[in-house]
């Protein structure tokens, strides 16, 4: 048990730095947004609420990719609650894929 916390350290801080980046990226009016909020659709109906629709994945636990034309939709998400967004294109980057 104690080896655990050694393994697992090094494998944070090595993923603290990326994180870090995609986090702090601005996300830009018009590109699609990594919105993340919690449990149970929490990230959908903020997304309705803010006036966006849901571009994908159908079935993700607590996280999925909106787009809106209103250039205030980011920063309604985060008035409503969401936990998180991001820009999308960065994930799409990341992921082999495009916006």
């Amino acid at each position: 048990m104690r080896l655990l916390p050694l393994v697992l350290m090094p494998i944070a801080a090595l993923l603290a730095g990326p994180a870090m980046v995609l986090a702090s990226a601005p996300v830009s009016r018009d590109a699609p947004v990594l919105v993340i909020a919690g449990w149970g659709g929490a990230a959908q109906a903020h997304v309705a609420a803010a006036g966006g629709r849901v571009i994908g994945p159908a079935r993700a636990p607590f996280g999925l990719i909106a787009a809106s034309a209103d250039p205030g939709f980011a920063e309604a998400l985060r008035a409503r609650g969401a936990w998180a967004v991001l820009d999308g294109g960065r994930i799409a980057a990341l992921c082999g894929g495009n916006t």
